[in-house]
């Protein structure tokens, strides 16, 4: 919903892809963003989707660390 209102932004014509979101801690709220290009995703959109959360799950004050990471695909390592 939130990536529909405004869409990730490129960088000088790379695109940067949101697969998913997972949260993997609670206290406070930490959510690994597994993107195509992690270090493509500016910090304003980072803080756009922490406000998105605050809002739509009433979590007003409460800090949200996003974090970008690049999906670990098992299958690379493994030997044909």
């Amino acid at each position: 919903m939130a990536i529909a209102r405004h869409h990730v932004p490129s960088h000088h014509g790379q695109v940067v892809k949101i697969k998913y979101a997972t949260q993997f801690d609670t206290k406070h709220p930490r959510i690994a963003l597994i993107v195509n290009r992690p270090h493509l995703l500016h910090f304003s959109y980072q803080r756009y989707l922490a406000n998105f959360l605050r809002e739509q799950f009433d979590f007003e004050g409460v800090p949200i660390e996003l974090i970008p990471r690049k999906s670990s695909d098992r299958h690379d390592n493994e030997e044909n």
